[in-house]
């Protein structure tokens, strides 16, 4: 069940990027521009910490994952994304919330991201872009996931 919850876990946490690069339009907001980016979300490694002991997700246990960011075609690496989500509730071995944060480092700079995971069958998610570093500076928006067929994760950034 683990190794099935890992690409929403990894997606929800959130990360994208570009399509041949970044695209610029205007914002609903005074003298912003919104950067829209999407990324093919690879997993590269993935540890479940099970503080409980019971060998399953329940409150309190933590999945840490790193990432490749590539092209939504998978052709490149266009950047990382790093993340942790601690399991918050647990309805089944199906159906579990966690909290997860995450770090999207790429295009120069670093996108932070935040929220709740419903992980289940599931296999789209929203999470808050809560701020940025260089490039990403004041940052914030959502980030867009849905799982892939064969275990990766598209992720769509609308950053404001």
């Amino acid at each position: 069940m683990v190794r099935r919850l890992m690409p929403v876990v990894a997606a929800a946490l959130l990360a994208g990027l570009i399509v041949g690069g970044v695209s610029r339009g205007s914002s609903s907001k005074e003298g912003s521009q919104q950067r829209n980016f999407r990324a093919l979300d690879v997993t590269v490694e993935e540890h479940f910490v099970d503080v409980d002991g019971n060998k399953d997700f329940s409150p309190g246990d933590e999945f840490i994952f790193t990432d490749d960011l590539k092209t939504p075609s998978g052709s490149k690496k266009i950047g990382s994304l790093t993340g942790i989500c601690t399991f918050t509730q647990t309805v089944s071995d199906e159906d579990s919330t966690g909290h997860c944060v995450g770090t999207a480092t790429v295009h120069g700079g670093a996108i932070e991201i935040a929220g709740l995971v419903h992980f289940s069958n599931q296999t789209d998610f929203v999470l808050a872009i809560t701020g940025g570093t260089h490039s990403y500076d004041e940052a914030d928006g959502q980030v867009f996931g849905k799982d892939q067929q064969d275990g990766t994760t598209l992720l769509r950034f609308d950053v404001d």
